[in-house]
């Protein structure tokens, strides 16, 4: 039975919920847009720390998710959970094309963990489910079509919720740190690759590159590799080509790391952490120790922006044996996180 949430405030766009849990006082809303966004960062931040999740959000980032959304509509995408007014939960559904005529719909659902257990957040990933539907019906009726959402491997809220709903593991993905940046080997490059300061010309070469050869990746998607993606770069304080250590073979791309450092992500988890992000060879050039040698050049750019440690994302079934590069590397599992999927 649905149920019509009602609020003092008429101008605020209600939700009807499936089934909401009788708390008083629980309302579900559309986003109001700017005044919404501190708290909402500040829900999603205490959320995911009670998951075992080391991510930071500000209101930046939510105002540049509405301002230039990719496969999300604000106005239909987006759910508040309040109660007497305040902000205790979120949920935001978006999607994604991957290969192989894959499209995955992906709920995002936070909750602050004093209100946990009365069924807010399971209410809230169903309605996630429902406008997945919604949305999935204007997409190829021949595409395979999942639900997909993440969470740390480790026992927690949001992976028990995830495992009553029927969703299913689908892979793993291991967070990599090398905790000290010191004792840093000198790896060459083979003859005839040279690593070049990145031009501002150079910069859209060097994403097509990297989507050439990061499309093996299960996590890859058009999305995050599109025009809209490439646009919005410049605007990113996590744009840092000066960082980036890229491999040239004459005017070739060869392969690359996208270094950067979230200074804001630091301050919020109190941490000194350089990312070493899309780690690419592309295949003419790989099995050559092009890799290995642009990851040990980038751990002395971190360290020498100031950093102590430097940090990886990595599929722990990845087949191009990545794992056991980053280890000979100094690296260490630091956290696990299961992709679970759902037919939709």
């Amino acid at each position: 039975m649905k149920h019509q949430n009602r609020a003092e405030n008429k101008s605020i766009e209600l939700v009807e919920m499936e089934g909401p849990p009788p708390l008083h006082g629980l309302t579900f809303r559309r986003c109001r847009g700017e005044d919404d966004f501190p708290a909402v960062a500040r829900v999603s931040n205490i959320s995911w720390e009670a998951d075992l999740v080391d991510l930071h959000m500000t209101a930046k980032d939510l105002k540049d998710d509405f301002e230039r959304p990719v496969n999300f509509d604000p106005a239909k995408d987006m759910v508040i959970a309040e109660i007497d007014g305040r902000i205790i939960g979120m949920s935001k559904i978006t999607w994604k094309r991957r290969l192989n005529d894959l499209i995955v719909y992906c709920p995002f659902v936070v909750l602050l963990p004093e209100f946990r257990g009365h069924g807010i957040r399971r209410s809230l990933l169903r309605h996630c489910e429902v406008r997945a539907r919604e949305v999935s019906s204007a997409h190829p009726a021949g595409a395979s079509k999942f639900l997909e959402v993440w969470s740390a491997t480790e026992p927690n809220s949001w992976k028990s919720i995830l495992g009553c709903e029927g969703y299913s593991p689908s892979w793993d993905i291991l967070e990599m740190v090398r905790d000290g940046l010191d004792r840093i080997p000198e790896l060459p490059l083979p003859p005839g690759i040279e690593v070049r300061p990145v031009r501002p010309q150079d910069v859209r070469k060097i994403w097509d590159a990297a989507k050439e050869a990061l499309r093996d990746d299960k996590s890859f998607s058009e999305e995050n590799w599109g025009d809209l993606a490439f646009e919005k770069l410049s605007g990113d304080p996590r744009f840092t080509p000066e960082l980036w250590q890229i491999a040239w073979d004459s005017d070739e791309v060869v392969g690359g790391v996208h270094n950067f450092i979230d200074r804001t992500e630091n301050e919020g988890l109190g941490r000194k952490w350089g990312h070493t992000e899309h780690i690419f060879v592309r295949r003419r050039w790989r099995n050559r120790g092009i890799a290995k040698a642009l990851i040990a050049r980038s751990l002395k750019v971190i360290r020498d922006a100031g950093m102590d440690a430097a940090t990886l994302d990595v599929d722990a079934e990845n087949p191009s044996r990545a794992l056991q590069l980053y280890e000979g590397l100094g690296f260490r599992m630091c956290r696990q996180f299961t992709v679970y999927r759902k037919g939709l």
